[in-house]
């Protein structure tokens, strides 16, 4: 039970960290650009 949960918490934070790292990188891009 707990690896399932390890599992999908995991998959979780991993989605939530490429997120954050795509809306940084826009952040970013328009700064330089603007």
């Amino acid at each position: 039970m707990m690896e399932i949960l390890g599992h999908s918490y995991l998959r979780m934070m991993t989605r939530y960290t490429h997120v954050a790292s795509v809306l940084a990188n826009d952040t970013v891009r328009d700064a330089l650009w603007s």
